[in-house]
Order: C-alpha cells, then sequence, then structure tokens
C-alpha cells in the first residue's frame, strides 16, 4: 500500500500529487499532535515528518510484527494499532527500540481503531464495533459490541461531533 496525498479541496478532477510508497503496505494512518504521519505496516510502525514528498522515508519506526490495518493515537499520546492478536498499544516516548506495552485481546480479526473526544476506543473485527472504556490494559473488555448487517467486512469506523 501507499500512502497518496491530493491538494485541496478534493474534486471529481483531483489527481494524486504523490505518494509515499515505503509504507511497509501500510492500510492504516494517523497523525499525531505534532502533525507527524504514523502508518501502521506488515512489520513495522513507521513515522513521517514534514514537509511529505514522493521521497519521504520514515524518520523512525519500530517493530510492530501482525500489524496491518488500523492506527490510532489515545487523548495521551500513545499508539493503538490493529495487530494480530487484538489492539497492541505502545506507549511515548517513541524510538526504535519502542515494544509494546500490552494487548487487549480482541476476538477475530481487528481492521480499524479510532478514539472518541471521551478517550474511548472503537474498533471493528468481523462484523462488529465494539467501544472499549478507559483505563486500558491487558484485561480490558468491550463494554459495548454492535453487530452491524453485511458483516463480516467493515472497511473503517468514524466518530462524528
Amino acid at each position: 500500500g501507499n500512502v497518496a496525498q491530493f491538494a485541496s479541496p478534493i474534486t471529481n478532477a483531483s489527481a494524486v500529487n504523490f505518494s509515499i510508497t515505503n509504507v511497509d503496505n501500510a492500510r492504516g494512518i494517523a497523525f499525531d499532535s505534532s502533525g507527524n504521519l504514523w502508518s501502521n505496516g506488515a512489520t513495522h510502525i513507521n513515522e513521517y515528518t514534514p514537509p511529505f514528498s514522493g521521497a519521504s522515508a520514515p524518520a523512525l519506526q519500530f517493530v510492530a510484527t501482525g500489524n496491518s490495518h488500523g492506527i490510532a493515537f489515545s487523548p495521551a499520546g500513545s499508539i493503538f494499532a490493529a495487530g494480530g492478536t487484538g489492539v497492541d498499544v505502545y506507549n511515548p516516548p517513541f524510538s526504535a527500540a519502542t515494544t509494546k506495552a500490552f494487548t487487549i485481546p480482541v476476538a477475530g480479526s481487528v481492521s480499524y481503531l479510532k478514539f472518541d473526544i471521551a478517550g474511548n476506543l472503537y474498533v471493528t473485527n468481523d462484523g462488529n464495533v465494539l467501544v472499549f472504556v478507559p483505563p486500558f490494559s491487558g484485561a480490558s473488555t468491550a463494554s459495548v459490541t454492535v453487530a452491524l448487517p453485511g458483516a463480516p467486512g467493515i472497511p473503517g469506523v468514524a466518530i462524528g461531533p
């Protein structure tokens, strides 16, 4: 997967300005509070710093095996990443030696993640939306599970105002 950049505003005639291609097959991207772009790839989590271009390379990367979908930042700045057996949590400060602090277990295949303004974590998996309430730990369980019609594929999740 690539990360494509478009000029604003996007219209029917919009074309890709450039693509960052070395993102480790990432399907999940997020921006941190400093405007840095992070991608969740097949073997690493990568950080890219502005200005972005087609030649952008990771300014930082750390091993995160089994991740390739959603990535989100908690209000406290921790990275929550869709992992092989749940949601992997990485705490700042981040470096090449960063390792996960813990995994929130989630049955099935975790796809995408988002936080709402209250800090609740929304996770999609195998046709469900799961809601986790802080504080988070390796023993966290969903406080709400909503089965969605048309499952199993849920391509993403967005939180409205």
